[in-house]
């Protein structure tokens, strides 16, 4: 069976994880934009980084089905393909 992460965790590391999470709290304390359903910022930011876990599950399993590399790919910035 093919292996696909089931956490952001696993796509970016730990640190980069806690990081993340801790960025997108603070862009959405700063523009309030948790304000308009009072919820505070860093569950807002978790439910983001598990709706982004659940888009990258999703296209690893579209490509496993199309059998193709399903693998993540890093596409230097500047580099014309």
């Amino acid at each position: 069976m093919d292996y696909t992460p089931t956490s952001f965790q696993e796509f970016i590391g730990d640190q980069d994880s806690a990081d993340l999470e801790h960025a997108l709290a603070s862009a959405l304390n700063k523009f309030s934009a948790e304000n308009a359903s009072n919820t505070p910022d860093w569950i807002l930011a978790q439910y983001l980084l598990g709706c982004l876990t659940a888009w990258n599950m999703a296209t690893q399993q579209r490509e496993m089905w199309y059998s193709r590399d399903a693998r993540p790919c890093v596409i230097p910035v500047g580099v014309e393909p």
